[in-house]
């Protein structure tokens, strides 16, 4: 939907792991694996752990990149909506572009759409739950929110806080944002994307009228 020009779509149901992806900064480290594993640890005066200089807590960098020292696995179960794309993201040159650089692995189980109803309930029901459900429409915002209230998922707030202050700086600049991805309990069970185009180029036929003219069109 569209808001003073911003424009905002809600993909329900992220939980935790997804935060994976949002506490990293723009600094990349240096140096390869071996190099990585034979630096020297330390605590800072808080009890955090050091690496090459970087603070961590537990086997995370609070900052840059590489997010983890030893490599970890997540697993996101999601709605595809897309029978052309791929149904492992994995595969795609985006995803093992960020594994490279985040030591993070996900484990894509995306649901083409005619079946996703019955494997989500099934998949509640048995709480054998993936780490995070992912992208739009696998979760509607009353399902987050009774999800969250039946300790299905978890809240993010005390998570953004910790791990995640690139998002917080975005509800800080655009409070219409957190406003949106809040339920009526007051807590947040899920993030979204948001995409500040001053206008909605998705409906609309956008045109270069000085190229027209000089074409005499």
């Amino acid at each position: 939907m569209k808001v003073k020009g911003i424009v905002v779509k809600i993909l329900v149901g992220m939980i935790a792991g997804m935060l994976v992806f949002t506490s990293a900064g723009c600094a990349k480290s240096t140096g390869d694996a071996n190099s990585t594993q034979q630096t020297s640890s330390a605590k800072t005066a808080g009890g955090a752990e050091t690496t090459s200089g970087r603070e961590m807590i537990g086997n995370m960098y609070k900052t840059g990149l590489p997010i983890v020292k030893d490599k970890v696995t997540f697993n996101f179960m999601g709605l595809q909506m897309n029978n052309t794309r791929p149904n492992n993201l994995d595969e795609t040159d985006m995803m093992l572009k960020i594994a490279e650089e985040t030591n993070i692995e996900i484990v894509w189980d995306l649901i083409p759409q005619a079946s996703w109803m019955e494997k989500k309930n099934l998949i509640v029901a048995s709480r054998e739950l993936p780490d995070a459900f992912f992208g739009p429409r696998s979760l509607s915002a009353d399902e987050a929110q009774k999800f969250g209230s039946d300790g299905v998922i978890i809240t993010l707030d005390d998570l953004l806080k910790e791990y995640a202050p690139n998002i917080l700086a975005i509800m800080n600049e655009y409070p219409i944002y957190e406003s949106f991805l809040r339920s009526m309990d007051g807590k947040l069970y899920f993030l979204g994307s948001l995409t500040d185009q001053g206008f909605d180029s998705l409906i609309s036929t956008i045109i270069n009228k000085s190229w027209l003219d000089q074409l005499g069109l």
